[in-house]
């Protein structure tokens, strides 16, 4: 009995080592794929890594270029230091020309009026440039050329009779002069005024600037001193800003301006070119807004009519810390510049801004003195490290 007991004891030992070395076997192998598959998964994190080191990467708020992608970046920089500011107001204004620059044209004659090439508003015309024609051809006015010819012939008469009293002395030496002259002036006048109908009279400008206004319509009659068009020199032009109530106080202290052009250019007036013509701090009764008129050179690619956005410049501060408008980028609704920690090394600062003069903004803070900001290129900054900072796609099997 008990030899039987110690058969089955071994039996059973041995069938435990062989569901043992099965059982580890098996767990070798899946050991084998799964160092196989970190291995897989661990390669294609590097090749990815690489990837993005030769673009750009972004931890938190640092952005990394490497130098291919720095030299293509197209990046400018500007060392945040102190300096004066002039305190600005932004609003809308309208440009007009300068008073005392407009000519008007008038007409010389009574007639039908026939246009030049070109004559349409905002055309630049030239001194001596013409731009009418009036004929009184087929009109009311054409008979004045009928009564020049009467008065000619009538005269014609007269000087053939004088010539024969003269003969017999029965007129003096001084009548039949006179008789004489009137009978020249009375060819002269029937000769030009025959021309005039039968070609019409020109018509041109008093000076060179841009028409702005046409005020008759091709094949119209005109009276004599009827208004044809205004001519306007846009060397100077006229600004006019309104300003709300709670803007009063900055009125008196306007020494110039920033105008943003339809392009978006923004061009700076010199302060020695503008002249202020009022200031009147009473309010209009009829918008609530008080008008400003400043007078400036015209820089060019500004005309009459043009709705502007303008920043009014003011008095001086001393020691503000500003930065391009350019290297302001929003992101969330907040304000940010990059600042170059080292050489492709980039650190987004959160800033909050203050007044701008149209060029430059004011830091209040969020940004040290001295620091070196991205001036130029802070949008593809931005954009660098939005791509770097997507997920790369994981491939499991």
């Amino acid at each position: 009995m008990k030899k039987n007991l110690k058969l089955v004891s071994i039996l059973f030992a041995s069938l435990a080592t062989v569901w043992t070395v099965s059982g580890c076997g098996h767990s070798h192998e899946d050991h084998g794929e799964e160092h196989q598959h970190e291995e897989h998964e661990h390669t294609g994190h590097d090749e990815r890594d690489h990837g993005n080191e030769e673009k750009g990467e972004q931890h938190g708020d640092e952005v990394v270029l490497n130098h291919e992608a720095l030299e293509s970046a197209g990046l400018e920089f500007e060392t945040a230091t102190r300096g004066d500011f002039h305190e600005v107001l932004k609003c809308a204004a309208v440009i007009e020309n300068s008073r005392g620059t407009e000519r008007i044209i008038a007409a010389p004659a009574s007639g039908i009026v026939t246009f030049g090439s070109g004559v349409v508003n905002g055309a630049l015309v030239k001194a001596g440039h013409g731009l009418f024609r009036i004929s009184s051809e087929n009109t009311e006015q054409g008979d004045a050329a009928a009564t020049a010819v009467i008065e000619r012939d009538l005269m014609a008469k007269e000087f053939k009779r004088a010539e024969e009293l003269i003969k017999d002395n029965l007129i003096s030496q001084k009548e039949y002069n006179q008789i004489k002259a009137d009978y020249e002036r009375a060819q002269r006048n029937a000769s030009s005024v025959a021309a005039r109908n039968r070609n019409g009279i020109s018509v041109s400008s008093p000076i060179s600037g841009a028409l702005i206004s046409v005020n008759v319509a091709p094949g119209s009659f005109v009276n004599m001193g009827d208004p044809l068009a205004t001519v306007a020199t846009d060397r100077r032009l006229l600004l006019k800003a309104e300003l709300s109530e709670h803007d009063r106080d900055f009125i008196p202290s306007i020494r110039g301006a920033v105008i943003g052009s339809a392009s978006g250019d923004k061009i700076p007036l010199e302060a020695s070119e503008v002249k202020v013509l009022s200031t009147n701090t009473a309010t209009n009764a009829q918008s609530h807004f008080i008008p400003v008129y400043l007078e400036f050179n015209n820089p060019g690619g500004l005309g009459s009519g043009n709705v502007v956005e303008v920043w009014l410049t003011g008095n001086t501060r001393n020691g503000v810390l500003t930065v391009p408008r350019t290297a302001i980028i929003e992101d969330g609704g907040l304000k940010f510049v990059f600042v170059e920690e080292e050489k492709g090394i980039f650190h987004k600062h959160e800033v909050t801004t203050g007044t701008t003069d149209g060029s430059r903004i004011e830091i209040l803070s969020g940004l040290p003195e001295g620091e070196k900001v991205v001036t130029a290129g802070a949008l593809r900054l931005k954009l660098a490290g939005m791509a770097s900072s997507i997920p790369a796609h994981s491939h499991h099997h």
